[in-house]
């Protein structure tokens, strides 16, 4: 969150009434900081939306610009309790690429191939890191951290039925991290990885699969069925959230519409029930910015009729939402082991079908 700053004005100067018509001077405009009336794009929610992932897994991509590729943040495996299915398909065509784990010592201990087209599956542990190299050269494709179990969702089901490594059937359930491995996306808009990566229910990075306000929306609203699966007493208050955005495009008034336009990110209602939640998600993606201690949406000018059109279509959204929420919301799924608490710390695993332990 971005350094709050603020202002004070000394209104306490002593004033003389006297018999004088009131003024109609003009309400003085509101010190908008934002300069553009336009949405500003998606890139504040895509910082915000990848820093939300990587609470889950860690992926650090290698590059194609000799730049190092480092380990996330761990050199080395840890020993605990909590268990990850790891799926990972190769879709690199004519390139087989090699699995090594991290062990306690932090060297690398190669566990298998995976040959172009086949998933190879591992029963490995939370922060226990992997490396995928280009198997001919040993080029570094990707490092690799689970780092939590994600919540099984009624939009996202991330559990190993099956149970994991030497449980009886039926007795755990393992959480699951799917990622393919896929051809590096177009250079054009300056990436310059070697691969990219399709992860179903994390995707990464965010801004190359989240190009709209509406998938914008989607994505806050798989984030939020996470949360609440794993927080006792965590709610949506949708009568709320709609408030926000009624307040605007039921206001005729400019300098009231204005008002409601800028929110004062410390007041109680709107940082405890959507600012420190993942509903902050849905104003990111409407096209709030963030300036100092407010939040803003366009400037102290009217809206244009094109951004009030669009903000119609989001609250069209997020209606619907609020409708299907009963549904989405009924009862908690049974999570994987691990996925209430957090995370735990790793142990051991099997790797693929060489059966190697970690």
């Amino acid at each position: 969150t971005a350094t709050t700053t603020s202002s004070h004005v000394n209104r306490s100067a002593t004033t003389t009434t006297t018999n004088t018509v009131p003024s109609t001077t003009p309400a003085t405009p509101l010190p908008f900081a934002n300069q553009t009336a336009h949405h500003p794009g998606l890139e504040a929610f895509c910082y915000w939306a990848d820093t939300e992932s990587s609470l889950y897994r860690i992926y650090n991509l290698g590059r194609t610009n000799g730049e190092t590729v480092a380990p996330p943040y761990m050199p080395q495996s840890r020993r605990g309790t909590v268990q990850v299915h790891m799926m990972v398909t190769n879709n690199l065509p004519s390139t087989t690429v090699a699995v090594y784990w991290l062990n306690f010592q932090g060297k690398e201990i190669w566990k298998g191939d995976i040959r172009p087209g086949r998933t190879w599956t591992q029963y490995s542990w939370v922060e226990h890191p992997w490396i995928f190299k280009h198997a001919a050269t040993g080029q570094e494709l990707l490092h690799y951290i689970p780092d939590r179990i994600i919540p099984t969702t009624a939009l996202d089901d991330t559990t190993d039925h099956d149970g994991g490594e030497g449980a009886d059937s039926g007795a755990t359930l393992t959480g699951v991290h799917r990622f393919s491995l896929q051809t590096a996306l177009s250079a054009i808009d300056g990436d310059d990885h070697y691969i990219s990566l399709h992860d179903p229910v994390l995707p990464f990075p965010v801004q190359k699969f989240v190009t709209t306000p509406a998938q914008a929306i989607h994505w806050t609203i798989r984030h939020l069925l996470r949360v609440m699966e794993t927080q006792p007493g965590c709610t949506t208050d949708w009568n709320l959230i709609l408030k926000y955005f009624y307040n605007i495009l039921q206001t005729s008034d400019r300098h009231q519409t204005a008002k409601y336009r800028r929110i004062r990110i410390a007041n109680p209602h709107f940082s405890q029930a959507i600012w420190n939640t993942p509903a902050r998600g849905l104003f990111l993606a409407a096209g709030f910015v963030e300036q100092g201690g407010y939040l803003e949406l366009g400037t102290a000018a009217a809206l244009p009729p094109q951004r009030q059109q669009e903000l119609s279509n989001l609250v069209l959204q997020l209606e619907q939402w609020k409708l299907q929420w009963p549904e989405l919301t009924m009862g908690h799924n049974v999570q994987p082991t691990g996925a209430v608490d957090g995370s735990g710390r790793a142990g051991f695993g099997v790797a693929g079908d060489n059966a190697f332990r970690s």
